[in-house]
């Protein structure tokens, strides 16, 4: 592809504790720039931006920039769409925006998350008005003008965008990333001088990511409660931030910035969502997971059967009432971690799929496509 000048045209909002690695759009940004392109970003709020300087050109707002570009790339969510859309006018480029989180919800995922989130709800009116614009038809939540060409990690939301309305040759896919060099699998003495650290003793069923009931904590909870009665050897460890209690009877290390090496501490990682509202369709935390070679457990919802083949590079619950997911992954768990053939072959596949499809030189190349298609028509 010819060179293209590119703006990724929205301030990266990261909390400033997140880690580099989770910052998306700005390591999307350094991957294209590395393939050649001239690559522009407004100047990040947090205090990892030095970390991309020597690939990005910063600016200090997108109202400072003069001339003519090629690509103007929106992120975050729909709502952003139409901002993209007159920044690219008035530099004479051609706009994207790239959703990844799944915009939609059903009043039953709202009630469940009310029963278990509503200590947080009270307090923080941004995940309230989220769950309330979940329910808002779908209709009116996509807007119908002035709308870029959209990206989308999955064929599942590609669909529900159709669903309202939208072209279909509108909506372009390309895959989320993990950092593969990064989320790799360590050696055991690494291994076991981290546990022994922490304190850890016994094999380790893990849950991490950031707090929502939908994420399925309690059926997590539930499920290691069946566990626990037929095998003394396990623990179930969380890896969850902004969680509003401390989960009594149970570890949870919160947010780590050595997460990498957490993931690996891990026999089973179970991640058993009701919906990915919140999340990402195609969840980050099971991707880094996967990255770093761990057998993993997960519900067969939306966008997650398009990252995991069942039974080879992991294993997908279907998810009809949630007694059922916990009894089945209960069982699931149970044989993988009495089978350490199985598990270690699932998190072999694991790696060697996100190694091939999912490292971030795959997901520049996408998006080159899907640049080049478009500025050809």
């Amino acid at each position: 592809m010819n060179r293209q000048k590119i703006l990724f045209c929205d301030q990266d909002e990261a909390l400033p504790s997140a880690p580099p690695w989770a910052m998306l759009p700005l390591n999307l940004a350094a991957a294209l720039a590395k393939r050649g392109h001239e690559v522009y970003a407004p100047l990040p709020k947090h205090q990892h931006a030095r970390l991309w300087k020597e690939s990005i050109n910063f600016v200090g707002s997108v109202q400072e920039l003069e001339g003519t570009f090629d690509i103007v790339q929106g992120h975050k969510s729909l709502r952003q769409a139409r901002k993209t859309t007159e920044i690219a006018e008035k530099l004479k480029a051609r706009p994207f925006q790239w959703v990844i989180n799944n915009i939609f919800m059903s009043w039953n995922d709202v009630f469940y998350a009310v029963r278990y989130e509503l200590p947080i709800l009270i307090f923080q009116r941004n995940r309230t008005l989220g769950h309330l614009l979940g329910l808002v038809p779908r209709s009116l939540r996509v807007p119908k003008k002035d709308l870029p060409q959209l990206i989308v990690p999955t064929r599942y939301l590609k669909d529900e965008l159709t669903n309202t309305g939208l072209e279909p040759n509108t909506i372009s896919i390309a895959p989320l990333w993990v950092n593969t060099n990064l989320f790799s699998p360590i050696d055991k003495e690494t291994r076991d001088s981290l546990k022994k650290k922490l304190g850890l003793r016994k094999k380790v069923i893990l849950l991490f990511g950031g707090y929502t009931a939908l994420r399925g904590i309690n059926t997590t909870i539930k499920m290691f409660d069946i566990i626990k009665k037929e095998k003394n050897d396990v623990q179930l460890v969380f890896g969850l931030w902004n969680a509003p209690n401390p989960f009594q009877g149970y570890l949870n290390l919160g947010l780590r910035t050595d997460l990498f090496n957490i993931i690996n501490l891990a026999d089973v990682v179970c991640v058993l969502p009701r919906c990915t509202h919140q999340m990402r369709t195609m969840p980050s935390t099971l991707m880094e997971a996967m990255s770093c070679g761990r057998a993993v457990v997960s519900t067969n919802v939306e966008g997650i059967p398009e990252l995991i083949d069942n039974g080879r590079d992991g294993i997908l619950i279907d998810y009809e009432k949630e007694w059922q997911v916990v009894q089945e992954s209960a069982r699931v768990v149970i044989e993988l971690l009495e089978n350490d053939t199985m598990r270690q072959e699932l998190g072999k596949n694991a790696r060697e799929k996100m190694v091939a499809k999912y490292a971030i030189e795959h997901a520049a190349k996408c998006f080159e496509s899907i640049y080049m298609s478009a500025l050809e028509e």
